[in-house]
């Protein structure tokens, strides 16, 4: 304790509002339902005006790498895409009227991002901006421009925000708009429950995201399936932000270079002391992301991370909430 707070729970603050942050896409999609105008009587659109809009394409311009590796997630998760996806660090230039863009930037304020915003409206391209609630990027963002809410009292990055408003747009491409925020929300208080199991007030031996804080060695986040690759670089990411270096490929990848990391292939006898080679560097250690099962044929040393579903957006979201919550016990192992 320091000055009456518990540090962990302060640092949890943030984490826990991850479902919140999904409910709160939930219902900018139902207030968007009836026709909202400023002061001016100019009808603001909403995240439902894009409901069965069929779209030549949609560009999700991402500001930031784990922006990037959130929007990887989203596409690898919807499958068959309904329209033409391309994420990208900049606007293609054959982006038009008949486009949609989204935005996702975990920075505040981005100069040539902006500019991009404004050119984009200016154009007449549905454009949706996902980025920390109070910040430049969307206070200067020009009247027409549709805004992901952001939960005004939590700070720092939330991947399964960004992740989500990605898969709402692509949702609502194909589905009523009721039918998303029941979706929405249902994902969020799964999202609850599973930070709810991840919460600092649970003993560390019952606690799933303190079991991951706990792995030691050279990590190496990977998966056999699309959406568990596109996950394994984004916790590799959201790690290293936090201060855990790791690195991600695919299992086949892994397998192949396996043979390259020190004490791989060591028996159980080894004894540093006695049979080190002098070599640098720590055991190798997988880290399986959705995996079928708790056993990963092959690959010593490995500890999966099961899912109920490698394929299934809700699935997923509950491994990443674990994920991203065991960076609150990076610093007290």
């Amino acid at each position: 304790m320091s000055n009456g707070y518990d540090p962990l729970a302060v640092a949890f603050y943030d984490i826990a509002h991850e479902g919140a942050q999904v409910r709160a896409i939930a219902g900018a999609i139902e207030a968007s339902l009836q026709p909202q105008h400023d002061e001016f009587g100019v009808e603001i659109p909403g995240l439902a005006s894009l409901a069965g809009v069929r779209a030549r394409s949609i560009v999700v311009l991402c500001a930031d790498n784990l922006s990037y590796r959130c929007a990887q997630l989203a596409a690898s998760l919807t499958q068959p895409l309904p329209v033409a996806l391309v994420i990208a660090e900049t606007i293609p230039g054959y982006l038009g009227a008949l486009d949609v863009l989204i935005v996702v930037s975990e920075k505040g304020e981005d100069a040539a991002i902006s500019r991009a915003i404004s050119q984009s409206v200016s154009r007449g391209i549905t454009t949706v901006l996902v980025c920390p609630g109070d910040c430049p990027m969307a206070s200067d963002a020009p009247r027409g421009t549709i805004i992901v809410p952001h939960l005004p009292n939590a700070l720092g990055p939330s991947p399964i925000r960004s992740v989500v408003s990605v898969l709402a747009v692509l949702e609502l491409a194909d589905l009523d708009p009721l039918l998303v925020v029941q979706k929405l929300t249902d994902w969020a208080e799964e999202i609850d429950k599973e930070l709810a199991s991840c919460s600092p007030e649970r003993d560390e031996t019952v606690n799933p995201a303190w079991e991951l804080a706990a792995i030691s060695g050279s990590l190496v986040h990977c998966s056999d399936s699309v959406p568990g690759v596109a996950l394994a670089s984004l916790v590799s990411t959201l790690w290293a932000m936090r201060g855990r270096v790791s690195a991600s490929l695919s299992l086949a990848e892994l397998a192949g270079a396996s043979r390259y990391y020190q004490g791989s292939h060591r028996d159980i006898f080894y004894d540093p002391l006695l049979d080190d080679d002098g070599s640098v560097g720590l055991p190798l250690k997988p880290i399986v992301w959705c995996a079928a099962d708790a056993d990963v044929p092959g690959l010593p040393g490995a500890i999966a991370v099961t899912s109920v579903s490698h394929s299934v957006p809700v699935s997923v979201l509950r491994v990443l909430a674990r994920a991203f919550a065991a960076t609150v016990f990076f610093a007290t192992e």
